[in-house]
């Protein structure tokens, strides 16, 4: 059982359908991949691409890294679950064979 808190405004609807899958993929097993005092994804697991050559932007989020790296220090939420991915530590953690 989880509970997850969202905001009740039209202003949040992208992000609530972003951040909803990230709370349920904790109930199958997966981690937060992010880093809790800047809220950046974490290098490698939090990155959707992280073998992508130059590394900065990447051009998606990572589920549970939950924002997507524009360089080295900053990262956007995503404008929509389609602009996210499931990496494969998340994949291998809720046991999802690709």
């Amino acid at each position: 059982m989880g509970m997850v808190n969202t905001h009740n405004d039209q202003r949040y609807i992208k992000s609530n359908t972003v951040s909803m899958p990230h709370e349920l993929m904790h109930t199958l097993g997966a981690t937060d991949k992010y880093d809790l005092s800047t809220g950046g994804p974490m290098f490698p697991d939090g990155y959707a691409e992280p073998d992508k050559t130059p590394l900065h932007p990447q051009r998606f989020a990572e589920i549970m890294g939950g924002h997507i790296p524009v360089n080295e220090s900053s990262s956007q939420m995503p404008g929509s679950l389609a602009q996210t991915v499931v990496g494969k530590t998340t994949a291998e953690e809720i046991n999802w064979d690709n």
